[in-house]
């Protein structure tokens, strides 16, 4: 996928496996507005940045992620929550496990019946459901790790399966990692082709397969 920011003329190849591409706005202005622009189209409305693909325009809000806050880093995000329990519904209800989830469910429904007896009223198990005992079983993915590296990894990964691949574009990244450990983290990206923008605002010695464009604070754009 490419990817166009609002203010800046430069395309960003975001598909190329060989180098990591990294954005430095030198100026507060033109950052701010990049980002305020990129979040209004992921709210779903419109904007000035264009993600495409083969020259066709892509719907920023389900093809590009924008994350500023890494401390903490949240893996369990809902829409990926979401899309990861429809998928074990789905597999819960295909013909291998059908029978399984349906005893599960007679076997809940009975029970329920058993622990209303001595009460008051009749109680309805109608509503029970393979879906809707998934659905509120509380699922989240283990989130135990040592390095936000590993974190924003199996995050990327994650998202591929359960939704699609997508441009994730970072902020600030360098604040939090050290050279070494942003370096394998890039080596990583590219060995797994992630598509992956790193927007910095100050610039750190370039990286190795970084391609880096800067946009000075007079808004000129040097490659």
């Amino acid at each position: 996928m490419n990817l166009k920011l609002s203010g800046i003329e430069h395309i960003i190849d975001c598909g190329n496996s060989a180098y990591i591409n990294s954005v430095v706005i030198e100026s507060p202005r033109l950052l701010c507005e990049v980002l305020m622009d990129l979040e209004c189209q992921i709210q779903g409305d419109d904007g000035k940045s264009v993600v495409s693909e083969n020259d066709k325009v892509l719907p920023t809000a389900k093809c590009l992620e924008v994350h500023t806050r890494f401390v903490p880093f949240e893996l369990n995000q809902k829409n990926l929550i979401n899309k990861a329990t429809a998928k074990l519904i789905e597999i819960a209800l295909d013909e291998e496990n059908y029978m399984q989830s349906s005893e599960l469910v007679g076997d809940l429904e009975r029970y329920l019946m058993n622990l209303s007896i001595g009460l008051t009223g009749s109680i309805d198990t109608s509503k029970v459901s393979i879906e809707n005992l998934i659905k509120n079983s509380g699922l989240t993915f283990v989130d135990d790790y040592s390095l936000l590296s590993e974190k924003l990894l199996d995050y990327f990964e994650l998202v591929r399966e359960y939704d699609q691949d997508k441009i994730f574009v970072l902020l600030n990244l360098r604040s939090f990692l050290s050279t070494n450990e942003l370096q394998q983290f890039v080596d990583e990206i590219l060995l797994r082709r992630f598509q992956v923008v790193l927007i910095e605002s100050t610039e750190y010695s370039l990286l190795d397969k970084e391609k880096r464009l800067l946009i000075d604070d007079s808004l000129c754009e040097i490659c």
